[in-house]
């Protein structure tokens, strides 16, 4: 298998994810808030991978080195939910995509009353007016309580 590229783990915790997709990526950039997440990450010394732990602002990507190179893919596993506004991160993570980069996010549906997750038709409005070229949303056949959300936008 050839490499995936540059992938960019937003929301990347301890690095589950990014461990597992290090091996087959050419470089890695784990994102996140937490610094106790970050520095577990950066205890398993992966020689790929390189992390940030601040939160995703215009000045973040401007001035971080991680962050000046574009990436072929970003994950967002069960982490934009959290964010304090979904759709300007989503158009800053845009602007981090290559020509034919892909988001890849994984959340939560928003079902009934409930002000957590996602509803299909959100995401894809928010998505759409971020500047992606294409929205797919599918629902896995499982749930664990809520029902997952598996989205893939195309720069």
């Amino acid at each position: 298998l050839s490499p995936i590229g540059n992938v960019l783990d937003f929301g990347c915790g301890t690095g589950l994810f990014t461990a597992m997709v290090a091996s087959k990526a050419t470089s890695v950039v784990g994102l996140d808030v937490s610094v106790k997440m970050i520095e577990v990450l950066d205890g398993k010394k992966i020689n790929n991978v390189s992390t940030v732990s601040e939160e995703l602002t215009e000045e973040l990507i401007r001035t971080n080195p991680h962050l000046q190179k574009k990436f072929d893919v970003i994950v967002a596993s069960s982490a934009l939910a959290f964010v304090p506004d979904y759709a300007n991160t989503v158009k800053l993570l845009r602007s981090m995509l290559t020509t034919t980069g892909v988001l890849v996010q994984w959340d939560w549906e928003k079902t009934g009353d409930s002000k957590d997750g996602f509803t299909e038709d959100g995401v894809k409005t928010v998505l759409s007016a971020a500047g992606y070229s294409s929205v797919t949303v599918t629902h896995p056949p499982f749930t664990m309580g809520m029902a997952p959300l598996m989205v893939v936008a195309r720069a």
